[in-house]
């Protein structure tokens, strides 16, 4: 970053108007002198140009570009000192002189874009993230504003895809790459401005794959492939043939991915900089010793990939060849390869050190990067325990898992989009699976109900938390700011990609996220209490449920879905039994089971078939058990089915259902049952509202939903103060003004898990509401809707977090 404002200083404005203090422009030669000294001397260069700003400082008329620029190398120099308050200090000074004499022919309107552009700097050694984000806005509206060349929009949109790439928030990071290669395209003319569009479709790409959108990735690619190779660029021809292999690869054609892997390193290995030909080799090794069954060959590439490898990179290559070397069982050459990769961030540091520099260690080398050679390493430690036994090998595993979910937290705290959220959950699903077994392997169960309850609904947690937190008046201006981003979202479906609009929709698609973030970043400071402390709590101990299930005379069953093993907790006030189930025959049984209830005539024509299969998942759940009667609270995962309907003894004459002893509630997390929801605040009309609306307007083409109004008119009378809207009162509009309102919600209605938007829907007497048209605008005391429509049951299964 040094050698960057470095490099900008000394490419310094030129001359524009002569200044009107008598030393204007030997002042000015002097400047340029002491920039292209060399070496230079920042200590004496810094003493003798305060003393000409102290002197300029006293002219009447000492507004024009021979000041500014004083004051910017001034700033500069500061920085240079490490100085970097007064830095920041001298660059608002030099905004300030610029919006005081905003008239003045004299003063160069350039100038205050790179002021902004410095201060992002300055404040990014400084780690004020919210200053340096407001400094970059700054610098790309008046960049845009003036009509310059755009050099520094595309620098610092760099730095922003690059930032949240390795922060892992591959979404976004597409969004922001995809806008950046427009404006390079469009308005930099700059001599690097294809480096700028190739940096952008790197991490575009990049972005993608992680993101398992490999369909739209190879789309993307193959649309840039014959300009890049027309060029015949060898940068850009190594590129494009890395990314095709790479797609090559995820779809298992592992000859094809190193024949592109090939042709990228010929391309690459003849620049000057070599920037692909460490990762190119890597993912050879990889192919070579695993699919290919070739190790020693796989080896020589992972050798080869050292000798080109540099900062990052170097971690991810020997993170590689660790895992490599676990793979084959050689787990001292795994260890040794382990601990080279963390020498290569700083020599002697350990996984454990990471979570104290997550700046220096982690975002410097992709969390990406970084997560999966953590729990590659605890991997190790289990795999060598289930062939020699030995127990310390069990419990640095469990260690390293710790690890790894703490710096699962702390990347979560940087995730700004629930897309971003969800991706990690799916994506880590790993971790706590393997952290189970270990725990099982352990007999230790308080460890494993850890792992188990951070598996599972922590988006949904962190969101009601979240909205718990917020004043009213936060609420509504996040409200207003989603807003705008949907409603841009889809004006950019029905657009024209290569249109004017479509440009315009992009850069204020960019405005209205960076106010979203802004308005985000404002509240977490608020709140900074609370969320410094949810990175590191959030979850309830075994003591503490077993009390609160005594108080209710309840017991719980959670379950883990793993890809190899069902893990279950069985818990009661006075005991916990944790037991591991064979996945297969779980699943067949499942199966087997959820086919029978779901198909009337079956269950009738096949009576016995079903009895035999639901006694059978029974007993493969709970294994001869006794369960004390009374209520049960039941945690499922993956596959979701009735527990009411189970045959706990499968007698001749009556068999005996699980709902005979057990009234069954479901629920998505012990550590949910723990929130407050609370009552209604004071103020609010009342406890339920119901909507029928009987009839739909005719281009619905909706069927009548006749007697929906009786039964709501029932239900109302369990409610003293209640509020029905039925026909042409139960509008869309009713809806969103009046639920957030009411504690209990019933809608009987139309609905579908999809529509022409891609998304839910749900309709009303006369239009429809879209899910994401759901952002009530002040803080709800909603705590239940039931929705009684077709389809509403159905959604996307996210691992760890439930159906969406």
């Amino acid at each position: 970053m040094r050698f960057l404002i470095c490099t900008f200083f000394l490419s310094a404005v030129t001359i524009t108007l002569p200044g009107q203090c008598p030393d204007r422009d030997s002042l000015w030669k002097r400047i340029l002198i002491l920039q292209e000294a060399a070496p230079p001397n920042h200590a004496n260069q810094l003493k003798e140009l305060l003393g000409y700003e102290k002197k300029m400082s006293a002219c009447s008329n000492k507004a024009d570009s021979v000041y500014t620029a004083l004051l910017m190398r001034i700033s500069a120099l500061y920085y240079l000192l490490a100085d970097f308050a007064d830095a920041i200090h001298y660059s608002k000074k030099t905004l300030q002189t610029i919006a005081l004499n905003t008239s003045n022919p004299a003063i160069r309107k350039k100038d205050i874009v790179k002021s902004y552009y410095y201060l992002t700097i300055f404040y990014d050694s400084l780690k004020m993230i919210q200053q340096k984000n407001e400094a970059a806005d700054s610098c790309i509206f008046y960049e845009k504003k003036i009509g310059s060349d755009y050099r520094y929009t595309c620098f610092l949109m760099a730095f922003k895809v690059k930032d949240l790439f390795f922060k892992g928030e591959y979404n976004l990071c597409a969004d922001y790459a995809a806008l950046g290669e427009l404006l390079t395209r469009k308005y930099y003319n700059g001599s690097d401005s294809m480096d700028h569009v190739i940096f952008f479709i790197a991490y575009h790409t990049n972005s993608l794959n992680l993101l398992k959108r490999f369909a739209e990735a190879e789309t993307f690619l193959q649309s840039k492939k014959a300009q890049f190779l027309t060029d015949r660029n060898k940068r850009y021809s190594g590129i494009i043939y890395d990314f095709l292999g790479y797609v090559n690869k995820v779809r298992g054609e592992n000859q094809k991915a190193a024949d592109n892997f090939k042709k990228a390193f010929g391309f690459d290995v003849q620049t000057e900089n070599k920037d692909i030909a460490a990762e190119v080799l890597c993912q050879l090794g990889l192919i070579y010793s695993g699919p290919l069954h070739q190790l020693k060959q796989g080896l020589q590439y992972f050798h080869k990939a050292l000798l080109y490898a540099k900062g990052f990179n170097s971690f991810y290559v020997l993170g590689t060849m660790a895992k490599t070397f676990t793979d084959e069982k050689m787990f001292d050459s795994a260890y040794h390869y382990f601990q080279q990769a963390f020498n290569s961030i700083q020599p002697g540091i350990n996984e454990s050190d990471l979570l104290l520099h997550m700046d220096a260690y982690v975002y410097a080398n992709s969390v990406e990067y970084v997560l999966n050679i953590v729990l590659d390493k605890g991997d190790t430690y289990l795999q060598e325990y289930s062939i020699n036994h030995n127990r310390a090998n069990l419990e640095k595993a469990l260690n390293v898992y710790r690890i790894g979910d703490k710096l699962l937290n702390r990347i979560k705290a940087e995730q700004s989009e629930v897309k971003s959220r969800l991706f990690w959950r799916s994506y880590t699903r790993r971790l706590y699976e393997h952290a189970i077994e270990a725990c099982y392997l352990a007999k230790s169960a308080p460890d494993a109900f850890y792992f188990f309850e951070k598996s599972r609904a922590v988006v949904l947690n962190d969101q009601l938390n979240e909205q718990h937190w917020l004043r009213g008046d936060e609420f509504l201006k996040l409200a207003q700011a989603k807003k705008k981003i949907l409603q841009k979202a889809r004006e950019m479906i029905i657009t024209a990609p290569a249109s004017r609009r479509f440009e315009e929709i992009q850069e204020e698609q960019y405005a209205n996220k960076k106010e979203l973030g802004k308005l985000e970043e404002l509240i977490k400071d608020r709140y900074a209490v609370y969320y410094q402390g949810n990175i590191d709590s959030g979850f309830i101990s075994l003591p503490e449920l077993s009390a609160d299930l005594d108080a209710g005379n309840q017991n719980m069953l959670e379950i883990f879905s793993g890809d190899s093993a069902i893990f279950t907790l069985f818990i009661t006030p006075q005991s916990v039994e944790f037991k591991q189930i064979n996945k297969l025959a779980f699943e067949e049984t499942v199966k087997l089971y959820i086919s029978c209830i779901s198909d009337f005539d079956l269950l009738n024509s096949n009576w016995p078939r079903f009895r035999k299969v639901s006694c059978q998942l029974y007993n493969l759940i709970f294994q001869d058990k006794q369960i004390p009667a009374g209520r049960i609270i039941i945690s499922p995962d993956e596959q979701y089915f009735p527990f009411e309907c189970l045959i706990s003894d499968n007698r001749p004459a009556s068999p005996v259902y699980f709902l005979n002893n057990h009234p069954v509630s479901y629920t998505y997390s012990a550590r949910y049952l723990q929130n407050n929801f609370g009552s209604a605040a004071a103020g609010y009309p009342g406890s339920f509202m119901g909507m029928a609306p009987l009839n739909f307007s005719p281009q619905l083409k909706l069927s009548a939903l006749g007697g929906s109004n009786t039964s709501l008119h029932k239900i109302s009378e369990y409610f003293p103060d209640s509020k029905m809207l039925t026909e042409k009162k139960a509008t869309k509009t009713s809806f969103q003004q009046q639920f957030p309102d009411y504690k209990i919600i019933q809608l009987y209605t139309h609905a579908s898990d999809s529509s022409d938007r891609k998304e839910p829907v749900i309709y009303f007497n006369d239009s429809a509401l879209y899910l994401s048209d759901l952002i009530p605008e002040k803080k709800p005391v909603t705590r239940l809707i039931v929705l009684s429509a077709c389809e509403t049951g159905n959604g996307t299964l996210y691992q760890g977090e439930g159906v969406y």
